[in-house]
């Protein structure tokens, strides 16, 4: 079978994304058609040991390059002033010697040192993104789909409620997902976790934040490792509490940074291929499939802020110069997708910089299917792929 539904896939959207709109009329309308597709299904909610909903201080990203001089994106956050909270939500799975398992509800108290009891912050640590082309989604639309991701990977997941465009342009959400990424880090213990044992992963945008945390964490650490020792200062805050523990000012030692273990990219843009020069946009990107180029062209207009620069590698990761020293990555497309040609050039050019990659092309689905694991067998087998390559890796 050659670029040729699922059945599944086929049966399910039917004739609905024939005459579909090129794009939605607006942003709120765009949010609203997607939270009430995939918000709030009880149906879909699989119970997990518990979860957490957390706000994590931001600011980190900022103080960084300001005490060190450094600038990581073309464009500046023209939005905020850096000190509002992130919102995450915390999966915990099952734990094999857990004694009970208490009710599963959104905070229920206990859970994390229930987690450190029973498996000895031993858990692998997740770090999950949505997608939505940075303008829509949120926690509560991949609600579904990260807990079944904890259960099946046997880890905790951290799911990111990262701003959105077009209130908060580029580089908004790689802000929020860096400072969550240094937060999780820093609080891995806490939460029952391994900080040895971390994973970036997302769908679509989220594959993207992703991506460009990895190479922001690989320079940072670089940047360390050739500071003399003298010039090594300010860790984590002094005065910080383990549970809000974030990096301080000043130069960051090599131990306040994460290694990120593993980078599960899923369906998402990398900005390797111009879409003029996509088979897969060609193919998929003209109507009919879930994401048509519309869309795509829609939702970069909502993010993009005037002054930013088409190759800066924190917009586009597939540009970076370098590719050298990353994390091992599994790299998923969808047979079916306009990113698809996107995705997998950036999966080879991430090989050819000696990195260890694992290349999923999943037959027959669009766009977005890994949020129908629970309709499709197909995308059920990428979750169960997933949950191979974390127990493989790490």
């Amino acid at each position: 079978m050659k670029n040729e539904l699922d059945p599944q896939v086929a049966a399910f959207y039917g004739d609905r994304l024939k005459n579909a709109p090129a794009h939605a009329a607006t942003v709120k309308q765009a949010r609203d058609d997607a939270d009430a597709a995939f918000n709030d299904k009880d149906s879909w909610r699989i119970p997990v040991f518990c979860t957490e909903d957390r706000q994590v201080p931001a600011g980190a990203c900022r103080r960084i390059q300001e005490q060190q001089g450094l600038r990581f994106f073309s464009a500046r956050c023209a939005s905020g002033d850096g000190s509002h909270e992130i919102p995450v939500r915390v999966y915990f799975p099952f734990c094999p010697d857990a004694p009970e398992k208490p009710a599963d509800v959104p905070g229920c108290r206990g859970g994390s040192a229930a987690v450190r009891t029973s498996c000895g912050s031993s858990l692998p640590l997740m770090l999950y993104f949505h997608g939505g082309g940075f303008i829509m989604h949120n926690i509560a639309s991949h609600d579904s789909l990260c807990r079944k991701l904890a259960l099946e990977c046997g880890c905790a997941v951290v799911s990111v409620g990262y701003r959105l465009a077009p209130e908060y342009k580029y580089p908004a959400c790689m802000e929020d997902g860096f400072d969550v990424l240094l937060w999780a880090y820093h609080n891995a213990a806490a939460l029952g976790c391994d900080p040895g044992k971390i994973i970036l992963a997302g769908d679509s945008a989220g594959a993207s934040i992703s991506a460009v945390l990895s190479l922001l964490i690989r320079d940072l650490r670089r940047t360390a490792e050739r500071l003399p020792a003298g010039g090594r200062q300010n860790g984590l805050s002094s005065g910080a509490s383990r549970q809000d523990a974030v990096p301080a000012a000043g130069s960051i030692p090599a131990g306040d940074l994460p290694v990120v273990g593993l980078q599960i990219l899923c369906y998402g843009p990398a900005g390797c291929i111009p879409d003029d020069e996509s088979p897969s946009v060609r193919l998929f990107g003209q109507g009919g499939y879930v994401l048509p180029r519309t869309m795509l062209d829609w939702c970069m207009e909502q993010y993009l802020p005037k002054d930013a620069d088409p190759l800066d590698p924190c917009l586009n990761p597939g540009r970076a110069a370098d590719l050298t020293g990353l994390p091992p990555t599994l790299c998923i497309t969808a047979e079916c997708d306009p990113l698809r040609d996107d995705g997998e050039a950036f999966a080879r050019r991430l090989k050819d910089a000696g990195n260890a990659v694992t290349l999923y092309r999943a037959p027959g689905m669009m766009h977005g299917f890994l949020l129908y694991w629970h309709k499709f067998d197909r995308a059920l087998d990428v979750i169960r792929r997933i949950a191979e390559e974390v127990r493989t890796v790490l």
